[in-house]
């Protein structure tokens, strides 16, 4: 009787098996087999009152206990899979919600912003909480250095991003090996975003943003997109490019999900593509 030798390391065959092997976190998340994550929530506020993204810090902490926030939360740190003391490194921290909840968890945090306000932001948030994590004005895709973190994540930013696939590899190079990289983005496949972007937005900045301009120029990079910083407007890719640019950059993809597969009348239905946010994971090889 014969016995399979193992797997190479670094091969195919080895990949695949490793990522079946992490295939179950995100089932077991989906179908409520583990306990949501709660977050921190503090008593009180730090006086921010004449930064732009305060309002925003003030939204996510009133609705914090909102079981879907508490979802997403839960995915996210089964997703990153860290260990006490961890370093993480955050891409667009922003109101810096999340930059406060990975202190308060204990892990070596800092975060890469490219406005100057959310920095000045962080730096008042930490000082009232008494926090050591730290948020520097960075631009990912410039970013560079010997692996250091042990995980990178990232919500709603990478679509702004002057150079995504460029980003992409940056975050590659910043990972020590079995390292995991998490990306919360939008998803083009999605109808909805393009009600919001071709119809609603217009509506809203009264014709300054979003529809036709939106349609024909998501990909345009503008030196000054807003608070001072070369971005995007937008744009949001399919489930299909992240996967393909998380393997062109190196990783082991862990999956590529929508937020729509966590509803079972879109998944029985193989209908999940097409709607919700891009939830991607991915792991640097060992």
């Amino acid at each position: 009787m014969s016995s399979r030798s193992p797997a190479a390391p670094g091969s195919a065959q080895d990949r695949g098996a490793r990522r079946r092997d992490r295939r179950p976190f995100w089932k077991e998340v989906v179908r409520g087999e583990v306990p949501l994550e709660s977050y921190h929530v503090p008593d009180e506020l730090p006086p921010l009152e004449r930064f732009e993204n305060a309002a925003k810090l003030v939204r996510h902490f009133k609705t914090a206990h909102y079981p879907t926030r508490r979802l997403w939360l839960t995915f996210l740190m089964r997703a990153l899979d860290l260990s006490p003391g961890a370093r993480v490194l955050e891409v667009g921290p922003g109101c810096g919600f999340l930059a406060y909840e990975m202190c308060r968890r204990g892990y070596d945090y800092t975060g890469y912003d490219m406005v100057p306000q959310n920095e000045e932001m962080w730096r008042v948030t930490s000082r009232f909480y008494g926090l050591d994590g730290k948020v520097v004005v960075a631009d990912i895709c410039e970013a560079e250095g010997p692996p250091f973190f042990d995980a990178i994540f990232s919500l709603s930013t990478f679509e702004h991003i002057h150079d995504q696939p460029r980003a992409i590899r940056r975050c590659y190079e910043l990972l020590r090996p079995g390292g995991r990289f998490v990306v919360f983005d939008g998803n083009i496949l999605d109808p909805r975003m393009w009600w919001r972007q071709v119809v609603m937005r217009p509506i809203r900045s009264g014709g300054r943003q979003g529809g036709l301009k939106w349609v024909f120029g998501k990909g345009t990079v503008y030196e000054d997109y807003g608070l001072g910083w070369r971005g995007k407007e937008e744009d949001v890719k399919s489930i299909f490019w992240w996967r393909r640019q998380l393997r062109a950059a190196g990783f082991d993809v862990v999956t590529v999900l929508t937020s729509g597969y966590f509803r079972p009348a879109l998944r029985a239905l193989g209908l999940w593509p097409f709607a919700g946010t891009v939830l991607a994971v991915a792991e640097k090889p060992r």
